[in-house]
């Protein structure tokens, strides 16, 4: 495929609300993860009272911020989604954005009480907080313009894309 084309083609994926519904899904799947993951451990802190001391500050961290936050952000993405099935796609784009900004907010937070629970939840939880990420990144550079030229065709930067699956973005008259 002729790298222009793809480019094009490309930005029409991460522009539509097929995308952007797959997006809504991962990031829902990644914020119910952590909170299943929470709601495990604290069925063992039931059982281990050691638990509550070793990780009392985590606790007390994603009890008041971080599951607080994340049914937030679940509510506020829904909403995003509404609108963006209306032909709003503002909303959709300051999530993303504000999902870049999520990781660094995380990083005073405790995670080592994911290792009292099954690694189940831990591996949910990373496979849809990593899509979701990369996916999301890819619609707020598309929807706020970023991309540079070329820049959009990188996998290392984009994730891996089928070119198959672009095909359905051609419009008529338009050959690869």
């Amino acid at each position: 495929m002729k790298p222009e084309i793809k480019e094009k083609l490309l930005i029409r994926l991460f522009s539509s609300l097929e995308y952007i519904e797959i997006f809504c899904g991962h990031f829902d799947k990644w914020m119910e993860a952590s909170i299943i993951g929470f709601n495990a451990f604290k069925r063992e802190l039931i059982k281990k009272r050691t638990l509550a001391s070793k990780h009392r500050l985590a606790i007390k961290q994603w009890r008041k911020k971080v599951i607080p936050n994340f049914n937030g952000m679940r509510k506020g993405m829904a909403e995003s989604l509404d609108k963006a099935k209306n032909g709003d796609l503002n909303y959709i784009r300051s999530d993303t954005a504000n999902l870049n900004g999520l990781s660094k907010d995380m990083d005073g937070i405790g995670w080592d009480w994911w290792n009292e629970i099954d690694s189940k939840y831990w591996d949910v939880y990373v496979e849809h907080s990593n899509v979701a990420e990369q996916m999301a990144s890819n619609i707020y550079y598309t929807l706020s313009g970023f991309w540079h030229p070329g820049e959009i065709l990188d996998e290392e930067i984009t994730g891996k894309i089928n070119e198959k699956d672009l095909l359905k973005y051609l419009k008529p008259g338009e050959q690869v």
